[in-house]
């Protein structure tokens, strides 16, 4: 038999899983594997809308992308978007629309963008990275009984720790589903509005301090600073791909802190060591 008769003879359904494990182990091929045959295009092309990252040099042609698809494709596909920077609000706003059916988003922290929040109250959000103060339009303004947040199970907290937004932190327990909760960059005086958090917080799973992968010196002096102990507080750093290796169910932030945190309940890690990439 030669290898060209055995392909063929592969029943559809072992094809089908051998050309999806190959998408999943490395998504830039699925272009590539989306011109094999018409079959493997449609079994593939909703994995390759699965995960959208935008940034200045991929926009348009996502764009270009959306504009033709059908309504029922991009909302049943696209679950996972990340605005990285460069993008207008007009533009994260047509997406938005768009895309229905996203459950992790993450928003650009420069930008102003309360005209979103129907749109956002509209979805059934798992995972959000933002900045509340500029999603709200102000710190003041932010509001923890909007319909976007009941569903939310990981908030990704950007931007810095301040007076204003203490105020409504100190509610992050009142949101039903809230089981990870990241904090950008806190300081040793933000130390005691996270234990109050934990505190309040029984089924809160992982509270994250995120640094840059460039700070593991002010991580691990932040790190070295907790005097009391908590197992569910994690230090981390962010290397920028982190997101994305989430979205993909790869070894992540969130996935990390997890593994970490239970390694330090058997035992294996001191109950005083917070820093979770100090290798």
């Amino acid at each position: 038999m030669t290898a060209t008769s055995a392909t063929a003879s592969l029943p559809t359904e072992l094809e089908r899983v051998i050309f999806e494990l190959a998408a999943h182990a490395d998504p830039k091929t699925i272009p590539t594997l989306l011109r094999v045959a018409q079959r493997v295009r449609i079994w593939l092309e909703p994995l390759l809308y699965r995960v959208l990252i935008f940034e200045n040099e991929t926009r348009l042609k996502v764009l270009e992308v959306i504009k033709v698809k059908p309504a029922l494709f991009l909302a049943s596909t696209v679950r996972h978007v990340h605005f990285v920077q460069g993008i207008t609000v007009g533009t994260t706003e047509s997406i938005l629309e768009a895309c229905p059916g996203i459950v992790n988003l993450s928003l650009d922290w420069r930008i102003k963008v309360p005209n979103l929040l129907p749109l956002l109250g509209n979805m059934h959000l798992q995972r959000l990275a933002a900045d509340l103060g500029k999603l709200f339009g102000d710190d003041n303004a932010v509001d923890l009984e909007h319909p976007l947040f009941p569903s939310v199970t990981h908030l990704d907290l950007l931007g810095g720790i301040d007076t204003e937004n203490e105020v409504w932190m100190k509610c992050l327990s009142t949101l039903p589903a809230l089981t990870h909760l990241a904090l950008t960059a806190p300081n040793e005086d933000d130390l005691p509005l996270m234990r109050d958090i934990l505190g309040a917080s029984p089924r809160m799973q992982i509270l994250l301090a995120v640094f840059d992968d460039s700070s593991a010196c002010t991580a691990t002096s932040f790190a070295a600073g907790i005097h009391f102990v908590h197992a569910r507080l994690v230090v981390g750093l962010d290397d920028g791909a982190d997101w994305e290796r989430d979205a993909r169910g790869g070894e992540g932030m969130w996935n990390r802190a997890e593994e970490f945190v239970t390694r330090k309940r058997r035992g294996e890690i001191k109950d005083d060591c917070y820093f979770m990439d100090e290798d």
